[in-house]
């Protein structure tokens, strides 16, 4: 998906979890996502697609089956963007594998898949529908993988929660799983985070100084 400067949104590629926003098939261009024209912030995922508007409200559109519209099990997913919980102050949104972080007035907020605690919540199974916060402070940017999700916090430090098996996606020097969220050792100077969605094994942070670290 595409933002541009307008504050539309332009979605191409698999639309089977209806991610595109748009009632078409899969296309190779781009397709206006229905009835948003005030898009300051967007996110991908591997079912769903979030925007933040300009009014301070989060919508999202795709697949249901977490509840990751925030609507219960019974709704079965959305072809066009439905307003998340009472948002009215979000800067940034993230869509994970089958979960979605928000961040509103510097607070994180999740819900979707639970397991392993990849909604920082404190739980390790089960899903969510109604956002949670999760317990970082000033938070400023967002992003994971496949069950895990890290914060970049004003301090130039992040915190990770969620799967850390086998690889040691949380950063923190273990490979045990985290329903809380845990600070990237060796890092207090991150500018920027990026994780992997689809294969969804390791994170990267860009830093102050130039560098990176992954």
């Amino acid at each position: 998906c595409a933002l541009i400067e307008s504050g539309k949104i332009y979605c191409w590629g698999n639309n089977g979890n209806w991610a595109l926003g748009s009632n078409i098939s899969s296309t190779t261009t781009p397709s206006e996502v229905t009835d948003i024209s005030n898009g300051i912030s967007i996110s991908s995922g591997y079912s769903n697609s979030c925007a933040v508007l300009d009014n301070g409200t989060t919508q999202c559109w795709g697949s249901n089956t977490f509840s990751q519209l925030s609507e219960g099990e019974s709704y079965i997913g959305s072809r066009t963007p439905k307003n998340i919980s009472s948002f009215n102050n979000s800067s940034s949104v993230y869509t994970g594998t089958f979960n979605i972080c928000n961040i509103d007035s510097s607070k994180v907020y999740c819900w979707g898949n639970g397991n392993y605690g990849a909604l920082g919540n404190g739980f390790d199974t089960g899903e969510q529908v109604t956002p949670l916060e999760v317990s970082v402070s000033n938070a400023t940017s967002l992003s994971g993988g496949l069950n895990f999700t890290c914060a970049l916090l004003s301090d130039s430090t992040i915190n990770c929660w969620g799967t850390n098996s086998p690889y040691g996606q949380l950063g923190n020097g273990s490979t045990s799983n985290s329903v809380g969220p845990v600070e990237v050792s060796g890092i207090s100077n991150a500018r920027k985070i990026d994780s992997t969605v689809e294969d969804g094994s390791h994170s990267c942070a860009l830093l102050l100084d130039g560098g990176v670290k992954c």
